[in-house]
């Protein structure tokens, strides 16, 4: 009797460990597109028997084994913020390569413009309309370089808005991976798999936004700090990050601990972010300030020299800006030559038909204009050149990135990653073991039944 009660125990734990292996699978194919599912896989073991004369009492369940890489998830924690940096500063210079236009139909051809209106003039010193035609070209380059560079502080302030919001997530993030931290240090032996996968998540979000590094702790917890150290997740306490604002450019400062680290956050979307604005907009802001003061410089050298239709002189056509900083923004015709196009110097003496003043302005266009040895066209297309070029750099940088983040992810789904078709192939396995072994418990079950009733027969 023993013997058949211990067939149908056998029997019994048969069933349960079928069932789970059953629902295991079931749920690697429900989550096979669950972002950061870990694959599940049961772990079994053979029940031992009580004694040299006895047989064993089945199978048991060991446990549920999530198929984590430790080394490959460190190791695309790692590489996962370089690809966020280039994506945001590729994204940001796009537009900045937009706002800059096509060459040969954007400032360049403004400027050009002028030069023509100048060449005009020389042609016809007398004419009024030719003068007309010089303010009206003037003030359109005025008005070029300024939403110019109007367009080149949009693209700062627009970085500055994605680093005060990417703050804000940093913060949510710190948080979740924070309450989870708790929550898997003190799961009291239950499986956690589902908790670490989300935790995983918000970690490689974390290394997207600031190239957070993940430290993990004896008790099952993770630390992660970024930037030169500073701490954003110490167990089950999260760090917040707060946002100031810096004195001389009104822009966001992000301090840890209320200490400015601003400087040292230099990876991730942030960092990125961080680039673009506090450098490339700011060098290019700088290039396009040094044409326009260039510019606005060497033509108001000749005009003043020159004398206008009414006989004026001493006469500049661009208000001659005080400083290279600022000149691009702040460039425009001269209110009294606004008023009155006159003003616009055609001769260099003031004898009629003399056109010396308006010759050397239309030469100015293939001259050296200011200390960079560059003409208007070869400085504009100095900075074309040099947003392209660092736009190619970031978009490289992003390509050779990416390509790694997806090995990266292969390898991850090598060990991680559910396979319909090894799920589909368990799935019928656990069946067809569950049917051998609902088979056996009938099979003892009957045999119990016919012994009791020998039994109760006697």
């Amino acid at each position: 009797m023993s013997g058949l009660l211990d067939s149908l125990s056998a029997a019994t734990n048969a069933l349960s460990a079928d069932t789970t292996g059953l629902n295991i699978t079931g749920d690697n194919l429900a989550n096979i597109n669950t972002v950061g599912y870990t694959r599940r896989t049961l772990n079994l073991a053979e029940t031992p028997s009580a004694g040299l004369d006895s047989t064993g009492t089945g199978v048991t369940v060991v446990n549920v084994t999530a198929q984590r890489d430790q080394f490959v998830e460190a190791r695309i924690q790692s590489a996962r913020p370089g690809l966020a940096q280039a994506t945001a500063v590729s994204t940001a210079l796009s537009g900045v390569e937009t706002s800059l236009g096509t060459p040969g139909a954007s400032l360049d051809a403004t400027v050009s413009s002028l030069f023509d209106a100048f060449s005009s003039l020389s042609q016809d010193p007398t004419s009024t309309s030719n003068r007309d035609v010089v303010v009206s070209r003037a003030q359109a380059v005025a008005q070029g370089f300024a939403g110019m560079a109007s367009s080149l502080s949009d693209a700062q302030q627009q970085a500055d808005a994605a680093i005060k919001s990417a703050v804000n997530q940093v913060n949510g993030l710190s948080a979740q991976i924070a309450t989870l931290n708790g929550q898997i240090a003190t799961n009291g032996g239950s499986d956690v798999s589902a908790l670490v996968d989300q935790r995983t998540v918000d970690a490689n979000q974390l290394a997207d936004l600031i190239g957070a590094t993940v430290t993990t702790n004896n008790d099952g917890s993770v630390s992660l700090t970024a930037g030169n150290g500073q701490p954003l997740v110490i167990g089950a306490a999260a760090f917040t990050l707060t946002m100031g604002t810096a004195p001389t450019t009104g822009f966001t400062t992000i301090q840890s601990q209320g200490v400015d680290q601003t400087s040292q956050f230099t990876a991730g979307q942030i960092g990125g972010l961080l680039h673009v604005r506090d450098t490339l907009v700011p060098s290019y802001q700088g290039q396009l300030d040094q044409l326009a003061y260039d510019l606005a410089t060497s033509v108001n050298a000749i005009h003043s020299t020159g004398v206008g239709a009414n006989g004026s002189t001493n006469q500049d056509l661009f208000t001659q800006p005080a400083t290279v900083a600022g000149a691009a923004q702040n460039m425009a015709v001269a209110p009294a030559v606004l008023a009155n196009s006159d003003l616009v110097a055609a001769s260099a003496t003031g004898t009629a038909g003399d056109n010396q003043t308006a010759s050397a302005l239309a030469a100015l266009r293939n001259q050296s204009l200011g200390p960079s040895g560059s003409s208007a066209a070869d400085a504009w297309s100095q900075l074309v050149y040099q947003v392209g070029a660092d736009a190619a750099d970031a978009n490289n940088s992003q390509t050779t990135q990416q390509q790694i983040v997806d090995q990266l992810g292969q390898m991850r789904d090598a060990t991680s990653g559910v396979s319909s078709d090894e799920e589909a192939a368990n799935l019928m396995m656990y069946q067809r073991a569950y049917e051998a072994s609902a088979r056996y418990f009938v099979t003892v079950n009957e045999t119990l039944d016919a012994l009791m009733a020998m039994l109760a027969t006697t």
